[in-house]
């Protein structure tokens, strides 16, 4: 029978009744983190769409040392903000948009000389992932019927392309670091390369991926393999609890035992290696003949040419 993160919690609080109801989810909620690493779980896939705008263009005034941009020809938008902006050198992100002023702030201060009404370009050169992301599965590429390379590095794009001069269909995502714009502070982000600067045209590139384990809700089920396995989760709650003390030396926790918790952690592996072979009888993620730096990508113009 499915139980709730809340049903979970109680099941650990009837063996540990010392500990406090806020101490007891803290148990759960850890544990349920510490499982979810264990592996790419069927309940933590996810999906979403990388969409990268038209870009604009006109003549804008920088200055050295400074971070605000002004626009000239150039009008700014409140879309603006978390895009990118760049006259010949690598890119920056808009921060701040001032549409009343006409004028962007930079995620640092201009570095190149100052110039006047010289022509600058607004674009997505980052992409931001979702606050739940974890890892890629697939990235899709409808408009060459491929698959986007996400396992790029920084150091391979700074040798292919140092100063970022090539444009057009986006062919690979490298790592970068997290964002710096306020609404995705911290976020993973990547650069998608070769940029799209396309002022007329939006591209669209569907993604798999793997999130992170959630904070759990007292009505919310537990998901996926788990869903008929709570026990595994209290069991692993409650190898936590038998670590904890108690709240003081007067009152000793019955439940702590260090030895208690070694057997427990012996029995959490025993179930977890079965439920992990339950979990891969619904998504097959061990098996893979061919690793990814040695595999050609297929498209499905290779099965339709046998057909």
């Amino acid at each position: 029978m499915a139980k709730t993160f809340e049903e979970a919690c109680r099941l650990v609080q009837l063996r540990v009744p010392l500990a406090p109801a806020l101490l007891v989810q803290d148990f759960v909620q850890t544990a349920w983190n510490q499982l979810c690493d264990r592996r790419r779980w069927s309940h933590l896939r996810g999906e979403g769409e990388i969409i990268l705008s038209p870009s604009h263009t006109g003549t804008v005034n920088v200055t050295n040392a400074n971070a605000t941009v002004t626009g000239v020809g150039m009008t700014f938008v409140a879309a603006d903000v978390g895009r990118q902006f760049r006259l010949l050198q690598n890119p920056y992100t808009i921060i701040e948009v001032n549409v009343g002023a006409n004028t962007c702030v930079l995620d640092r201060v201009w570095g190149p000389a100052s110039a006047a009404a010289t022509t600058g370009l607004v674009f997505d050169a980052y992409v931001t992932m979702p606050e739940d992301f974890g890892s890629f599965w697939g990235v899709l590429d409808p408009n060459r019927d491929e698959i986007i390379n996400w396992w790029m590095t920084e150091d391979e794009l700074n040798m292919a392309d140092p100063n970022r001069t090539e444009v057009g269909e986006p062919r690979a995502l490298a790592s970068r670091r997290l964002s710096s714009v306020t609404s995705t502070l911290n976020r993973i982000q990547y650069e998608i390369w070769p940029y799209w600067t396309n002022a007329s045209d939006t591209r669209r590139f569907p993604y798999y991926y793997s999130k992170r384990p959630s904070v759990l809700t007292e009505d919310e089920y537990l998901p996926g393999a788990f869903r008929h396995r709570y026990d595994i989760l209290v069991l692993a709650a409650l190898g936590e609890a038998a670590e904890w003390p108690g709240p003081d030396v007067s009152k000793p926790n019955p439940y702590w035992s260090e030895k208690l918790a070694e057997r427990k952690s012996v029995r959490l592996e025993e179930e977890m290696e079965k439920l992990e072979r339950v979990d891969e009888e619904i998504y097959l993620t061990w098996l893979e003949t061919v690793p990814w730096m040695h595999r050609r990508p297929i498209s499905g113009r290779d099965y339709r040419s046998h057909e």
